[in-house]
């Protein structure tokens, strides 16, 4: 007796494995988009962040070096300069230590 072959049921687990197969596969590749998505992210943000300066960044960084650095007059009329920034802070500080030690409160700045 022949023994025929019906080709009208699917192979089940030919199906499955395909399947899990096809899944792995479709994982993989979301997986590697995604790693791939993120570095080329990574890289753009570091270009981005890490390039050089904007030329109107730079030039405004060193206008206010410029004014934080100098003297300059503020309101001649009134005698009213502008000194840099680091004189200033040594005579606050020399400022303080002198009102701590005659016991006084006064502001920084106060003339004596």
């Amino acid at each position: 007796m022949e023994r025929k072959t019906r080709h009208d049921d699917p192979a089940t687990g030919r199906t499955i494995a395909w399947g899990i197969v096809g899944a792995i596969l479709v994982f993989v590749l979301i997986v590697g988009i995604q790693a791939f998505f993120y570095s080329a992210q990574e890289s753009e943000t570091r270009v981005k962040t890490y390039a050089q300066a904007p030329e109107e960044l730079s030039r405004l960084t060193a206008v206010q070096q410029e004014i934080l650095n100098s003297y300059r007059w503020i309101d001649q009329e009134n005698g009213v300069a502008a000194i840099p920034i680091e004189r200033a802070m040594e005579i606050v500080a020399r400022e303080i230590q002198m009102t701590k030690r005659s016991g006084e409160r006064a502001e920084p700045g106060e003339s004596r």
